[in-house]
């Protein structure tokens, strides 16, 4: 073969080993945070009592382990949409487990007695977040009233300029591609790493 095709031939076997050991990497993360608890924060009561046997459970994006605190500062602008309780996820710092989530959210909605649930899921959780409802509802009989896709910030401007790095979005987008090749990446332990490298330390992107 010529040199071109030596070279395309090489690169072509990095390529193969690198999706292999990615995805070595997602299923043992999924064996080990499939059995893993995520919590479920309570940040606010509706403001109407009527509305307190329901819930909206915000799913922060891939470096936010802890929704707590964006929960607390955007529950009034989630209440002005729809009044229900507002509660916060906060799922293991080595990765993202669906059945993991929808079974803690499974559990929350039994215990109090909701009567309907909404995800309001930020980037990565708003994939989350559909995947997360699909299970609740085929596999625990539980409908989710409604689901807000937050995927990205409205633009650059409302974006911190400290934070402002071009590189956590190239990943983000790497992200989603992954995904679309059926790479389960919020598994993956690997990937987290390399986000954890590249992204500025203050997740807080918002003004």
């Amino acid at each position: 073969p010529t040199r071109l095709a030596r070279v395309g031939i090489r690169i072509g076997a990095i390529a193969a080993s690198a999706a292999l050991i990615l995805q070595t990497d997602i299923l043992w993360n999924k064996l080990r945070l499939d059995g893993g608890a995520p919590k479920i924060h309570p940040i606010a009561l509706a403001h109407d009592t009527a509305h307190q046997n329901e819930t909206n459970v915000y799913v922060d994006g891939f470096a936010g382990h802890d929704g707590s605190w964006i929960t607390g500062k955007m529950t009034p602008a989630m209440q002005a949409g729809h009044d229900t309780n507002t509660a916060a996820l906060e799922y293991d710092a080595g990765g993202i487990s669906v059945p993991a989530i929808a079974e803690r959210v499974a559990e929350m909605a039994e215990a109090n007695h909701l009567k309907s649930v909404s995800l309001h899921g930020y980037s990565i959780g708003g994939m989350i977040s559909l995947e997360v409802a699909t299970l609740l509802h085929e596999k625990y009989g539980i409908q989710v009233d409604q689901i807000v896709l937050d995927q990205s910030p409205s633009g650059a401007d409302t974006i911190k300029s400290t934070v402002r790095d071009p590189a956590s979005t190239v990943f983000v987008d790497v992200m989603g591609t992954a995904k679309s090749l059926g790479f389960d990446i919020e598994y993956s332990g690997i990937m987290r790493t390399v986000f954890d490298t590249v992204s500025p330390a203050d997740v807080a992107h918002l003004q």
